[in-house]
């Protein structure tokens, strides 16, 4: 029973600290108290002497007691209480800075023991618990970091409480800058002008309760502007207090671009001229835009569902829609051009382009069609090609399209040798009908003789206008010269009827050169050429006539284009020089002028006529050179001759037509009397009667001469058809006489009635006449009888050079002057 008693004890004491307390505190009354009763019992047995001696033994004892059981008492509560205390209170501090990982023991199996394991069990669920938390904080940030854009929470002050690294890639500042500095971060790379808008979208969320997207435009830290978008959810406490956002901003530039991209596409798609389909794989229509309704003038309504072939025209063979398809299919893309249908049935060329598109696989999903209207430019290029190959004032072909034709008809001939002939046809004296009437009317005449000359010819033969009066023909399968020659006959009985034309009646003449293929060429130029060289031979021998080629013509061009070179290097190589016809006093022999006129001495030729190379010039348009040299040379020869005493009153120059076409002949000769410093009133220039009546602006140009002094007179007067009331009004001093008439005056009634009547003529208008070609003393005695006082000619003296002139004159005009001065001697002949 003791044993058993022993054992509770011992158990008590071990696992309860307030049982061990309890021992501990029994123990230290119940020793000393049973000390002091048994010191008292035993202290009443002794004397008093020994009583003293006892007690005092008996206290020490008592005071060791008591020393014992403290010493037992703070030994006890060391190891019992405040060891497990510091044990516990280290293991709770290591708790508190975070330390999971040690755990607690060695704990008594007391309360201690017990606060022990429930330490113990805290640890390893906050360890657990942190953890879970790390997984969950780790698997956020994954999430986070999945998600596209960055996370972020914002506080009610607008600051951020957390956000995302993935801020740092849309804004270029860290989240941390984000965190620490603020929402005015933020809000500082903010457009200035989304701001409000954002501000007042968040509002208006916070006070609905309602999630938000919003979308805005901020400066990237690089200085670039990017698009973001902003979703948000405000989130509350549980009064329903504002608490914080939760939301993500995502960087959409690139989906703005895109929308940028497609908003642009859709607008070309919208507005381009071309128009656009979309079929599926069948050819089913699926789109359209508003160009295809506008050139098909199906609507999108019409369109939708129905295949292509509803714009189908009679005009494709159903042949071509079968190569078409088949070719696409094979190929995966298909143009052209293709005539189609509109609604109103109104056919309509295109030019179409159909793609396949394919899936990644390679199968075909759709067909993408974009085609155009190109009806107007297919008709702009034929009147283009019609315009680059015909004529555009009578219609008929071209050069260009006559050498094709011609090319194509020697061909013919090679294969099947049929002859053919070119027949080049120029109009006579046709300048004239421009320069009287006005080119309206020179221009409808060329029409009315296009229009007859092709109703002349056959169909299969070719009629086509090289330019201005020219006209060529083309004839094939002919019975050679005799063929040609009665078609050449027919043409030219074309000109026996007047053409009228503005209510003028107008007859005209032709000059045809014929050349034969193969006889006179085999090639396009060559025929060409030949016909060329035959007209002009036909213009030579009278007009109005047609020649055929002869081998012989070509020789006279050849040497005519060989003159002509010479010719424009005659100036330069001082071979050009004058000759001076004296002009006299019928009755005294006084000289009273002379006349320039130019000759050409050529190393090799010779000395060329001027009737060979005068036409030529006027031809080629040298002679505006060759004129203006002679003005010169005349002026300056005048003061030459003053200087050495011989003093002629004026002198005669010819004016060529072309001078006066030129327009510039007034200030030609006012600048070289300037030059020469000859006064103007003894310069004459002589002008034909065609010069004046031919030249539309003949009439102004002589009376800006007279106004600069010059003197004018009227040359070969009589040959050709003068309007008096024109001489009237003309400020001219002189008429003179064709030789023509003087050459018979003696035995020919007519040559003398018209020089009698052109004597007359010049005194009643006060005019001074000349008569040209007096070559005997019977023909000076008639014309002084008539009342003609001046003349020149063989009988007074040859065209001579100047130094010639200046002797046989200086004492004829009674100048006493030393003897003569030979200028230009390096001009003889």
């Amino acid at each position: 029973m003791f044993k058993k008693a022993y054992n509770k004890l011992q158990s008590i004491f071990r696992s309860s600290i307030y049982g061990t307390l309890l021992l501990a505190i029994i123990s230290a009354l119940v020793i000393p108290t049973a000390s002091i009763i048994f010191l008292s019992i035993n202290l009443q047995e002794t004397g008093t002497a020994t009583f003293y001696e006892k007690y005092l033994s008996h206290f020490f004892i008592l005071v060791a007691q008591l020393i014992g059981v403290l010493v037992f008492l703070i030994l006890f509560i060391k190891s019992r209480l405040l060891a497990p205390l510091s044990k516990l209170i280290d293991f709770s501090g290591r708790l508190a800075r975070g330390n999971f990982d040690e755990q607690l023991c060695d704990l008594p199996q007391n309360e201690l023991g017990h606060l022990g394991v429930r330490l113990e069990q805290m640890r390893l669920a906050i360890k657990h618990l942190f953890k879970d938390i790390a997984q969950r904080e780790e698997h956020f940030r994954t999430i986070a970091t999945q998600v596209p854009g960055a996370v972020f929470r914002r506080k009610p002050d607008s600051t951020m409480e957390f956000a995302s690294n993935a801020i740092e890639a849309i804004s270029g500042y860290k989240s941390i800058a984000h965190m620490q500095e603020g929402a005015h971060v933020w809000y500082n790379i903010v457009h200035s002008a989304d701001c409000e808008r954002i501000k007042e979208q968040i509002a208006k969320a916070i006070a609905t309760h309602a999630p938000y997207i919003v979308e805005y435009r901020i400066q990237h830290a690089d200085g670039n502007e990017r698009w973001v978008s902003e979703n948000g959810q405000a989130q509350y406490h549980s009064d329903g207090t504002f608490q914080w956002i939760d939301g993500i901003v995502a960087d959409i530039s690139e989906r703005k671009q895109m929308e940028e991209r497609l908003r642009l596409a859709t607008k070309v798609f919208d507005n381009i001229s071309d128009g656009v389909i979309f079929t599926d794989a069948n050819g089913h229509i699926i789109v359209v835009n508003t160009a295809f309704s506008t050139i098909t003038g199906y609507s999108e309504s019409d369109a939708i569902g129905r295949t292509l072939a509803m714009l189908n025209s009679a005009r494709q063979h159903p042949f071509f829609h079968e190569t078409l398809w088949s070719e696409l299919m094979a190929t995966g893309a298909w143009h052209g051009e293709i005539w189609n249908q509109r609604k109103n049935g109104e056919p309509y060329l295109t030019w179409l382009t159909i793609t396949a598109v394919r899936d990644t696989t390679g199968l075909c999903t759709h067909y993408v069609g974009i085609f155009s209207d190109i009806t107007l430019i297919r008709e702009s290029q034929n009147k283009l090609d019609h315009l680059a190959h015909h004529d555009p004032l009578t219609g008929l072909p071209n050069r260009l399209l006559f050498n094709d034709r011609l090319a194509q008809a020697i061909l013919r001939f090679h294969r099947n040798e049929q002859q053919l002939a070119v027949l080049f046809i120029d109009l006579d004296r046709f300048k004239n009908i421009n320069d009287t009437l006005g080119h309206h009317v020179g221009d409808e005449l060329l029409k009315q003789i296009a229009y007859t000359l092709a109703a002349t010819i056959r169909d299969g033969d070719t009629l086509a206008r090289l330019g201005g009066d020219e006209f060529i023909i083309i004839l094939e399968d002919i019975d050679g010269l005799y063929g040609a020659g009665m078609v050449a006959e027919k043409l030219m009985a074309v000109f026996e009827q007047p053409f009228m034309v503005a209510n003028h009646e107008l007859f005209l003449t032709c000059s045809i050169g014929i050349s034969l293929c193969p006889t006179d060429g085999t090639d396009i130029h060559m025929l060409i050429r030949n016909a060329d060289v035959a007209m002009y031979q036909a213009k030579a021998h009278g007009r109005n006539a047609y020649r055929f080629y002869a081998p012989e013509m070509a020789c006279e061009g050849v040497e005519r284009l060989r003159l002509d070179s010479l010719l424009r290097r005659s100036i330069d190589n001082n071979e050009i020089f004058l000759n001076f016809q004296p002009q006299v006093d019928i009755e005294s022999g006084e000289l009273i002028g002379v006349e320039a006129l130019a000759r050409w001495n050529h190393p090799e030729l010779g000395l060329v006529p001027p009737i060979r190379f005068i036409p030529l010039a006027e031809d080629s348009g040298y002679i505006n050179q060759l004129g203006k040299w002679v003005l010169w040379e005349s002026c300056r020869q005048m003061i030459r001759w003053q200087k050495v005493g011989l003093y002629v009153p004026k002198i005669a120059v010819n004016l060529s037509v072309k001078q006066f076409e030129r327009g510039s002949i007034v200030k030609v000769v006012s600048e070289i009397l300037q030059e020469t410093g000859l006064d103007p009133s003894r310069l004459q220039l002589e002008v034909t009667e065609s010069v004046i009546m031919n030249n539309a602006d003949g009439f102004a140009f002589i009376n800006d001469l007279h106004a600069i002094g010059v003197g004018l007179a009227i040359d070969d007067f009589g040959t050709g058809y003068s309007s008096l009331a024109y001489l009237k009004q003309l400020p001219v001093q002189t008429l003179k006489i064709d030789r023509s008439f003087i050459k018979d005056i003696s035995t020919d009634p007519n040559d003398e009635a018209i020089a009698i009547a052109i004597i007359q003529l010049g005194k009643s208008l006060n005019l001074t006449v000349i008569a040209e070609g007096v070559e005997t003393q019977e023909q000076a005695g008639f014309l002084l009888k008539q009342g003609c006082n001046f003349a020149q000619g063989y009988f007074y003296s040859h065209p001579v050079l100047p130094d010639d002139l200046f002797a046989r004159w200086k004492h004829a005009a009674n100048q006493d002057k030393s003897e003569p001065v030979f200028f230009n001697s390096a001009r003889k002949l």
